[in-house]
């Protein structure tokens, strides 16, 4: 059967951004996924606790300069480290760059046989 896990508000410090002071500092990063994949018994589930720490691992590690080579290398880690994810939608947020408002981006992902790609990214509504 398919199962979609949820995982929101994931949040911790990492370096995002091409500003000087983004490059600098880590500064608050909120990442929530949707993780669609296939379920047949009590074996045979994803652990969505591995899921959210490879995130954060691969997040910390790399220092993106755009959210959008963030949110790619974050599918690619994911597809390639869980075998059993079948579609993939991230969500990050940078809630303290601006004093008025929280910016972030959504995009959506899909496993092909040689990879993964890319369905859609649309601004968090």
């Amino acid at each position: 059967m398919k199962m979609c896990i949820l995982i929101k508000d994931l949040n911790f410090e990492a370096i995002i951004g091409i500003l000087p002071e983004e490059r600098q500092k880590p500064q608050k990063i909120n990442i929530s996924a949707k993780i669609k994949y296939r379920y047949k018994d009590s074996k045979d589930y994803l652990d969505y606790a591995r899921v959210a720490n490879t995130i954060i691992e691969c997040v910390q590690t790399k220092q993106y300069g755009l959210l959008e080579e963030a949110l790619n290398d974050i599918a690619a880690t994911c597809f390639k480290t869980f075998k059993k994810i079948k579609t993939l939608t991230l969500y990050i947020e940078k809630p303290d760059i601006l004093q008025h408002c929280k910016v972030g981006m959504r995009a959506k992902f899909r496993r092909k046989n040689n990879g993964f790609t890319f369905m859609f990214a649309i601004s968090r509504d």
